[in-house]
């Protein structure tokens, strides 16, 4: 159905993602895209003219980072969110990532 109601396109750009797992089971999700207008906010201190607004998400590498919109879908209670700097969708993982328990 989705390759006769979409085109080819960037996942920047796209709508709706197609996915084949394992099994060759094939999952379509729409891509959500939520800009700061929508999101909690957090204000920068160091510009007081109210027009920074900003949120803190966990990268693939562990850093974090500042943005001002959150593009990502999900797939079986798994979040896939867009990484500007590598330009493709990732896995977020939790605080928690690589944190050994002794």
């Amino acid at each position: 159905m989705l390759i006769c109601t979409h085109n080819r396109c960037s996942l920047e750009n796209s709508k709706k993602v197609l996915l084949i797992d394992h099994f060759m089971q094939k999952f379509t999700e729409n891509i959500i895209y939520i800009s700061n207008d929508r999101l909690s906010y957090h204000q920068n201190r160091d510009d007081h003219d109210g027009d920074d607004y900003w949120v803190t998400i966990l990268k693939a590498n562990g850093n974090f980072e500042n943005v001002n919109s959150i593009l990502y879908f999900e797939n079986k209670k798994v979040r896939y969110i867009w990484d500007n700097d590598v330009r493709e969708l990732i896995k977020l993982h939790g605080l928690d990532k690589d944190i050994k328990c002794t």
